[in-house]
């Protein structure tokens, strides 16, 4: 048996009992989102900013229309800590421990806690805005349709093969980013929240080098599951599998690095 199969199973082990609970706090986070996101739609409908057959600020409103966005934004980094709660919990599971469902709040428990929180999600939406800005291969999809602008069979066959080709890449690109700086990173820090949060930073990209071939394996090893996270439905059951599976392998090798210290 292979070490992904491995930790794979121990993770599935680990979540009878668990899978329910973490299912419900992704809800929970999710909710939290769209009660936001519809908060923000409907008060720029109230103060007529938003045109809703573009999807854009009305001429004049744009302002008005920028401010709500960037109010509902801040509210929801404010209210991230929750995602800390959400990897807290997997990392509990992972040592066949079951969560509670209010520990999706343990980073609101003091300000010091939160404010690390804070401190380290902060650092984790810079780098991954980054990578989104970067691998978004909007503008070499355009140039690719423009080039073939005069065959309409052909761009009409072509569109839909670039959007899934070149978001494939993207969400790999990203996912790569994001193995590389958050994933130890998150589990360094809800591990022992009292560390210093550039600490984890630090030793989480160290971790992921060190361990990059069996990072990798254990990400590809998701592929079908994550590609089936398209019909949206099945994210509630897969985000737990993958982050609990994450969590046991972070378990290890946190375990390793302890006793080397």
């Amino acid at each position: 048996m292979t070490k992904e199969k491995l930790i794979k199973n121990q993770a599935l082990n680990s979540l009878k009992g668990s899978w329910l609970i973490l299912i419900a706090m992704a809800l929970v986070i999710s909710a939290v989102i769209i009660v936001l996101s519809g908060f923000g739609t409907i008060i720029q409908l109230i103060t007529k900013s938003f045109d809703i057959t573009t999807n854009t600020a009305k001429p004049g409103k744009e302002f008005l229309f920028e401010l709500v966005n960037g109010i509902s934004v801040a509210v929801m980094f404010f209210l991230s800590p929750l995602i800390n709660g959400f990897f807290k919990s997997a990392y509990t599971a992972a040592h066949n421990e079951i969560p509670k469902i209010w520990d999706l709040f343990s980073f609101f428990k003091s300000a010091k806690l939160y404010f690390k929180a804070i401190l380290l999600n902060l650092m984790f939406i810079i780098i991954l805005s980054a990578a989104a800005f970067a691998f978004d291969f909007d503008y070499l999809i355009k140039i690719i349709m423009d080039s073939v602008s005069n065959n309409d069979i052909l761009a009409a066959v072509l569109q839909p093969v670039l959007n899934v080709a070149f978001g494939a890449v993207s969400v790999f690109l990203i996912s790569f980013v994001y193995l590389f700086f958050v994933n130890y990173a998150m589990f360094l820090f809800v591990d022992d929240p009292r560390s210093n949060v550039f600490s984890c930073f630090g030793k989480g990209v160290k971790m992921f080098v060190k361990n990059f071939g069996n990072t990798m394996k254990l990400y590809f090893s998701f592929i079908g599951w994550i590609a089936l996270c398209f019909f949206v439905v099945p994210t509630f059951y897969v985000l737990p599998y993958i982050t609990t599976t994450f969590a046991t392998s972070a378990k290890w090798l946190i375990s390793i690095e302890k006793g080397r210290n």
